[in-house]
């Protein structure tokens, strides 16, 4: 039980979409970039960063964080980010406390969700690479966290947590320790956002599956493991105006075809509320916007119009929902590691 809670990644990666400021005025900072980054001015980076942390808490919350073993694996489960505050400490330093649930998948338990909250004091900076700002969150301290086991899919695996509470302990260990390494958000001067786990040095970027769309927003790029009966939840994906699209790429490798839909609010999050509470994998609760396959190999492309509002995208490996049924067999476990980039943009 021990070691299939170590392959759990219960990281919680805080992702900011709105630090920094607007494009022009952060181009007007790259210019300004050896006077910026001088370290005896950081009280006015601090200054700077306070119109963006003000937001902070919002872009948490309409975005989930892809939980993964090591660095550069697929992610193996979500965290979504339920409640969100935060403030300036007396020796400052940022104060935030979030809570939230999330799931992951391990060859033990199969599917594992789980009740977490942290409070973590960082300390926030921010340097230029001409007009692109790093800010990096540094921890400083963490209190009040906690780690419930929600759910384990394998009945056994059940059993022993519930009798020695082991995975509760081990999963907060494993909580504390990611949180310590911190994050760092990469903005560029359009607004793009990069994100990674500790610190990403000035210049650098985290890798990612595909390359970015000129004149789009990302939201996700990275790749994800998903289980035979499993399926993985990308959300809320917030869109702020109309006539909007969800830009999707995706391939596929693993020899057999998943399922992909768009879900609407209301479904999306009675799905997600599903996976937490219950082991196995249930019908959707509403049809979704769109229902496709996406085959192994080649590259997957869509792009779907949407309005104002909040959806999420579901890669799907169960015969619970969409136009593939995959075998369930016992001793068979069909995992299918799947890269996507998910971006937002204009319609038209």
């Amino acid at each position: 039980m021990k070691k299939a809670l170590r392959q759990t990644l219960f990281a919680l990666p805080f992702i900011a979409s709105s630090l920094g400021c607007a494009g022009g005025g952060q181009r007007a900072l790259g210019v300004m970039a050896g006077t910026i980054n001088d370290p005896s001015n950081r009280t006015l980076r601090r200054e700077i960063m306070k119109e963006g942390l003000a937001t902070f808490c919002h872009e948490v919350t309409v975005h989930d964080a892809p939980l993964r073993l090591v660095d550069d694996s697929p992610a193996i489960g979500r965290f979504f980010p339920t409640t969100c505050s935060n403030r300036s400490t007396e020796d400052d330093l940022i104060s935030v406390r979030l809570e939230g649930v999330g799931y992951a998948w391990t060859n033990v338990t199969k599917k594992s969700t789980f009740i977490s909250s942290a409070t973590v004091d960082y300390d926030a900076d921010f340097r230029m690479s001409g007009s692109t700002m790093y800010v990096y969150f540094r921890t400083k301290r963490i209190s009040k966290d906690t780690f419930q086991t929600r759910v384990i899919e394998q009945s056994m695996a059940n059993i022993v947590n519930q009798f020695s509470q082991m995975g509760d302990r081990f999963g907060q260990q494993l909580l504390s320790q990611k949180l310590q390494e911190g994050f760092t958000v990469i903005r560029d001067p359009e607004g793009q956002i990069d994100f990674s786990l500790g610190f990403v040095e000035i210049g650098k970027r985290p890798a990612h599956p595909f390359k970015s769309g000129e004149g789009r927003l990302p939201y996700e790029n990275t790749r994800v493991e998903i289980h035979q009966n499993q399926r993985d939840v990308i959300g809320p994906i917030e869109i702020t105006e109309d006539n909007a699209a969800i830009f999707l790429q995706a391939r596929v490798d693993g020899g057999f075809p998943i399922d992909v839909f768009l879900l609407a609010k209301d479904p999306g999050e009675a799905l997600v509320k599903g996976i937490i509470e219950q082991p196995s994998a249930l019908p959707l609760n509403g049809a979704p916007i769109f229902s496709e396959v996406v085959n192994s190999g080649p590259e997957y492309r869509k792009r779907v119009p949407v309005n104002k509002g909040r959806y999420y995208l579901v890669f799907d490996n169960t015969p619970s929902a969409g136009q593939v049924a995959p075998p369930m067999g016992a001793v068979d476990d069909r995992a299918a590691v799947v890269s996507y980039l998910v971006e937002l943009g204009k319609a038209d």
